[in-house]
């Protein structure tokens, strides 16, 4: 019988191992037991990242990593005391990740790890998601007799015929983002109006969100460049340089310049603004800041830009941008205007001012536009609410329900 029990003992324990030692390193971060909020992450490198799901914010972080669980600090009866813990930070407002470096920590390590979090967040969390189609309006165009605005129409895409399903050169170049979505390039008219000189288009896209606006995330690119404004304040714009909106006067050709490959010196100086041609193949992500505490009111953050930086979780031809907390600054159920100027460069063979452009005469098929976008709007129709969270993993001796995971460091060579 004593063996049957040893067997048992042992197949348990076996059973129980991979639970406890986990090699992705990846924890559900829970509050209040089952709220699934986050995750944190321990590194190779001893860095610890705790990343929040939307529609949350962490007003408070305790971490402790040690090489036994008695070392994490904690009651006489084994309950953990967060205010001990090694590392603390205390967030106002509110962030959605952060990052602790507790290394490093040498090869081959069993590594406790208890991470706590104070969080923030609102219950009845909803998305939608605009995007461009014929919804779209267009408020000035190019169309000879038309009347504005007028709906978008969808564009032709290189090479594509439109009676082939595959995906066309621009959505294999920069469609990742808009994969599964109903978003389509859209134009004023199905072919470009001016291919020569190119065109100017103005878009708007009005839109209502039930609710208090948590984040927005705008994707979008343009063949060949755009500019966006949201509520009348300006977002950003890619491929165009200098006052593009304004021809350049060449006295000695007595001609303009307009909407061409922009022209730099040799210094890397703009002398004749432009719209860049190839630029298009690159889709930026604007980020409506998330890092603001969910229950703050509107100040003065509102409407400063972020940071820039490279945004490498898609692949090399995607830049994000944090920009505004402008939707958030607005009350539940606010009417909000998306503006996008499109603009489609022009495509001449005329040398002006000793500057050659394309080289030759563009026609529909070279000098093609499009306009795509897609919105995503994260909103709450509930209320607020705080609670403790902790990383998942096994318990501590004591009562409550606070748990810490462990971690192996990669094995000595």
């Amino acid at each position: 019988m004593k063996n049957i029990l040893k067997i048992l003992f042992i197949v348990a324990v076996v059973t129980l191992l991979p639970y406890s030692v986990y090699a992705a390193c990846t924890q559900t971060l829970y509050a209040g037991k089952n709220k699934d909020v986050g995750t944190v992450t321990f590194s190779d490198d001893g860095t610890v990242t705790y990343n929040l799901k939307d529609g949350w914010v962490m007003t408070e972080a305790h971490l402790h990593v040690a090489t036994k669980l008695s070392g994490i600090p904690q009651t006489k009866t084994g309950n953990p005391i967060p205010g001990q813990f090694k590392y603390k930070r205390y967030y106002n407002p509110g962030v959605t990740t952060d990052s602790f470096s507790t290394g490093p920590w040498s090869c081959g390590k069993k590594l406790y790890i208890a991470a706590h979090a104070v969080v923030s967040g609102y219950s009845e969390v909803q998305k939608m998601t605009i995007v461009s189609d014929t919804q779209t309006l267009v408020m000035q165009g190019n169309e000879p007799g038309a009347t504005y605005p007028k709906n978008a129409v969808l564009a032709w895409e290189p090479f594509d015929d439109p009676a082939d399903p595959t995906p066309s050169y621009w959505d294999e170049i920069a469609g990742a983002p808009f994969a599964g979505t109903n978003a389509d390039w859209i134009w004023e008219s199905y072919r470009p109006v001016h291919t020569v000189t190119g065109d100017i288009v103005e878009f708007e896209r009005t839109f209502k969100v039930p609710g208090k606006i948590l984040s927005a995330v705008l994707d979008i690119t343009c063949d060949n460049g755009y500019e966006v404004k949201l509520d009348g304040q300006l977002v950003g714009s890619a491929q165009l340089f200098g006052d593009w909106r304004n021809p350049v006067y060449c006295p000695q050709d007595d001609k303009y310049m307009f909407l061409r490959d922009p022209i730099f010196d040799d210094d890397g100086n703009l002398i004749v603004p432009g719209v860049e041609r190839y630029g298009w193949k690159t889709t930026e992500e604007y980020n409506i800041s998330k890092e603001d505490s969910l229950g703050a009111a509107c100040d003065n953050k509102c409407n400063k830009f972020k940071n820039r930086y490279r945004n490498r979780y898609r692949n090399k031809w995607f830049d994000h941008y944090d920009v505004t907390d402008k939707l958030k600054c607005q009350n539940d159920g606010s009417t909000h205007k998306l503006h996008i100027t499109g603009v489609n460069e022009a495509m001449t063979s005329e040398v002006i001012c000793g500057y050659e452009d394309q080289g030759f005469d563009g026609d529909s098929d070279d000098n093609p536009a499009g306009l795509i976008y897609k919105l995503e709007i994260t909103y709450t129709t509930g209320g607020s609410f705080t609670e403790t969270a902790w990383a998942a993993g096994l318990p501590f001796p004591g009562k409550n329900w606070a748990t810490y995971f462990i971690c192996s460091t990669p094995a000595c060579n």
